[in-house]
């Protein structure tokens, strides 16, 4: 649906001749011949679009002429021999007329437009994103439930369809493969206020994490019996916890791969520390020890039965080395512990994490004290959105959606495989605006690259807290500029109707990509009438000669 008003512009019609196919019959347009003032309206246009035109038209453009100025609106089908005779060309029968009725007046077949006349097209203003506003995003202001003093904390883990009281989770520790819920008690005021959390872990089965959800119930009930009072419920995904249910575990949040009972503390398990500027967010996440999975950015620990070693990346300050250290502390128990800086390791160090091999060591992750940004790229045209978003896991990157991808040295964009063409080229278009208006520093010639689904790197996917496919598109990334390039090049009729087609293109709408005089050869008619068609008939002509 159209917006109001101001969503549209007038924009001038530039041509030497005015025919009856510059006027396309989704659009409005004023022909000014200065004693004469004319509106026509398309029959596809909106109704916001013509009361717009109308208005514009007498506002803006007939306030200030003589009384005697001839003013007339023209509906499609049935314009005044006055209008029409401004035309060099008017078809005898007029497209959308009924019956085919004749149109009584040509126009002047040889007719040059005067100086005197001018055109204009209504047209819906472009939506631009505003990317100083992407670049001074910041998150939202985080606030502790009730007024802050620490709260106690009760907690249940599913165990056969029943909830079981569980402590290992007071200090901290989830298991990737269980389903908690807990219940938080705090104060707000003079009065006590109950918060229920239900954490279900990523390897948790669908079984387990439905019996939860519903035993969620059973702690609601305890609740109302016990204290008299109505509990707020809320449900938490993994990774992406929120700041006050992190708050609750005061730094300690390490989750441990697959479910509590087979979890044997003399095996070696290896754990990914992530942390940010702000100390909440910091989580330890057990992972396969492999040392593909690793980068320059993060923490890594390495836990045996008798030792826990800690490789610091060569991008971790020194905030962030002390907070990994503490998070592991309450694991040690009788190990010894060893540090180790990225690039001293020794030979035994690789062999406990699957040997040595290539992971994300890219310049810039080496850096300290920055944070990857994330901007979620939905829409097509005027509802085209570029937003900030914060704790992304891979699972919101949804294939219809576009994802920009800042890391200061290189910005990304990501393209899901059923994103649209529309927003791809946006998203392509934002990024390049957007490293052009940059003020931290950076260089305007930032490289900006394009990755489409499945052909993610190393150095993008360790931006993520957690990503399943063990997939690494390693290979050359393509220039986001030599991308928008493909938009404005033309291709053969032979490769258009190939079944193989090249990728990358417009699919609905294929013909644009065709040189002018191959589609004249083809349509038998220019591109400007042919989109001056309603859409159904675009489609019935493009089935008529075999364009698909």
């Amino acid at each position: 649906e159209d917006g109001d008003g101001d969503e549209y512009t007038l924009e001038e019609v530039e041509t030497k001749r005015l025919s009856r196919e510059t006027l396309a019959t989704d659009g409005c347009f004023i022909l000014d011949c200065q004693t004469e003032l004319f509106v026509w309206v398309g029959k596809g246009s909106s109704s916001a679009m013509r009361t717009f035109t109308m208005s514009y038209a007498k506002e803006n453009m007939l306030e200030d002429r003589p009384d005697w100025t001839h003013f007339a609106r023209n509906v499609e089908g049935g314009e005044e021999i006055l209008f029409r005779e401004k035309f060099a060309e008017w078809p005898d029968i007029v497209p959308g007329s009924r019956g085919g009725s004749s149109s009584s007046s040509g126009g002047g077949k040889q007719m040059v437009r005067r100086r005197s006349m001018l055109m204009g097209r209504i047209k819906k203003k472009e939506v631009k994103i505003d990317v100083n506003k992407l670049h001074t995003a910041v998150r939202t202001e985080q606030e502790l439930l009730g007024d802050g003093t620490p709260g106690t904390i009760e907690a249940w883990i599913g165990v056969d369809g029943k909830l079981e009281e569980e402590t290992d989770l007071l200090q901290g520790n989830f298991y990737s493969a269980e389903s908690y819920v807990i219940l938080y008690t705090f104060h707000k005021g003079n009065a006590l206020r109950y918060h229920i959390y239900f954490w279900q872990g990523l390897d948790a089965s669908k079984q387990d994490k439905g019996l939860t959800a519903l035993l969620v119930k059973e702690i609601q009930v305890k609740v109302r019996k016990e204290k008299g009072a109505e509990p707020f419920q809320e449900r938490v995904t993994p990774l992406k916890e929120p700041y006050q249910f992190l708050t609750i575990f005061s730094g300690k949040f390490v989750v441990h791969k697959g479910r509590k009972a087979d979890h044997n503390p003399k095996n070696t398990h290896f754990y990914r520390i992530q942390s940010t500027t702000d100390a909440v967010y910091t989580r330890a996440i057990e992972i396969p020890p492999e040392s593909t999975l690793m980068n320059s950015r993060d923490t890594f620990v390495v836990q045996t039965a008798s030792k826990q070693i800690i490789w610091y990346g060569t991008g971790t300050t020194e905030e962030q080395k002390q907070r990994a250290a503490e998070m592991m502390q309450p694991l040690i128990a009788n190990r010894s512990v060893k540090v180790v800086k990225e690039g001293s390791e020794d030979k035994k160090f690789w062999k406990r994490v699957g040997g040595k091999k290539s992971y994300a060591d890219a310049a810039h992750l080496k850096k300290k004290g920055w944070e990857p940004r994330f901007y979620y790229c939905t829409g097509t045209g005027n509802d085209f959105k570029a937003e900030p978003v914060w704790e992304i896991i891979q699972q919101d990157l949804e294939s219809t959606c576009a994802m920009i991808v800042d890391v200061i040295a290189e910005v990304y964009v990501w393209t899901g495989a059923s994103c649209p063409e529309e927003t791809k080229k946006k998203a392509m278009e934002t990024a390049t605006e957007y490293v052009r208006a940059a003020f931290d520093g950076r260089l305007q010639n930032t490289p900006i690259y394009f990755v489409p689904s499945g052909q993610e790197s190393s150095a993008f996917i360790c931006l993520f807290a957690g990503w399943s496919d063990k997939k690494r598109g390693e290979g050359k990334l393509e220039l986001v500029s030599e991308k928008l390039a493909d938009y404005d090049r033309e291709y053969t009729w032979e490769e258009l109707t190939a079944k193989e087609k090249p990728k990358g293109l417009d699919y609905k709408h294929l013909e644009k990509y065709l040189p002018d005089s191959v589609f004249e050869e083809k349509f038998g008619m220019t591109k400007e009438k042919f989109w001056s068609m309603a859409s159904w008939k675009r489609t019935q002509k493009k089935k008529k000669i075999g364009f698909f």
